[in-house]
């Protein structure tokens, strides 16, 4: 930090010159920052020293060919003096574009070099506006999409939202509906249990319970499904002719699995009924 410090000091010293530096703190961010300020400094003053000496030199070059062509001009008697305002205009035209073109001078060759050069840099412009371009209808197909679908997307809310404020009211009373449903179950599952253990404790056959009536019921439709077809089978054996020995033999044996299940199906009304 010691020599940072050292070389800041110089370098203020020399840029206020006769003028004291003013006081500054010293510890080690401001004496980073003030060199790094220095370094910067140096590196412009040396870029503007260049700069200037480089328009300097071409200040002179151009001095140069001036005096030449004055020269010239004096010794085929021609001066600014005797050209025709068309030809002292067309004269400052020409300078002006070599000026314009940043031509080394001007003979044919440097202006046709700028010219070309010119060209090239229009063509890539063009290029780089064309590629621009493409870029440019592709946002605005993208943006024309979006527009869209942002639009269908706002109508399909405020339908929503519409048909939400008109179905309010409907589905108020199904949520009431639901409530009052739900605990009229609970209050029946209450009674269930409550009736359930009343007939626990008088003794009541479980037999007459929901579920077992339920499956006594299921078990009654089972049997009535089956008499069905026996009892199409018996009404086909009595079209047989009569002195068939077997047909009667087999028409009693119908008659008595069908008087067997409709007795079971008697018991099981019976046992229903109690």
């Amino acid at each position: 930090m010691n020599r940072q410090h050292q070389e800041i000091q110089v370098w203020l010293e020399k840029l206020f010159g006769d003028q004291s530096v003013p006081a500054y703190e010293l510890n080690q961010f401001t004496v980073g920052f003030l060199h790094d300020v220095m370094l910067r400094n140096e590196r412009k003053e040396k870029e503007c020293s260049l700069l200037i000496e480089d328009l300097r030199q071409k200040a002179e070059e151009y001095n140069a060919e001036s005096n030449r062509l004055e020269n010239i001009l004096k010794k085929i008697s021609l001066t600014s003096a005797s050209l025709s305002k068309s030809g002292e205009m067309s004269l400052r035209t020409l300078a002006n574009l070599a000026l314009t073109l940043q031509t080394k001078d001007a003979s044919d060759t440097s202006f046709i070099l700028a010219l070309q050069h010119l060209d090239d840099q229009i063509r890539q412009t063009e290029h780089a506006r064309r590629a621009q371009q493409k870029i440019l209808n592709r946002l605005k197909e993208k943006i024309k999409t979006a527009v869209i679908t942002h639009s269908d997307l706002t109508n399909s809310l405020d339908h929503l939202e519409k048909k939400n404020i008109e179905e309010q009211p409907e589905m108020e009373k199904h949520g009431r509906d639901i409530q009052f449903i739900r605990s009229k179950v609970k209050e029946y599952k209450s009674h269930v249990k409550k009736l359930e253990g009343h007939l626990e404790k008088t003794g009541a056959d479980p037999s007459v319970h929901h579920d077992s009536l339920v499956k006594r019921s299921e078990e009654l439709e089972k049997l009535r499904q089956e008499i069905i077809p026996l009892r199409t089978q018996m009404e086909a054996y009595h079209g047989l002719p009569p002195d068939a020995i077997k047909a009667h033999m087999k028409l009693d044996e119908m008659k008595e699995r069908v008087a067997s299940l409709e007795e079971q199906l008697t018991k099981k009304i019976d046992v229903m009924l109690l």
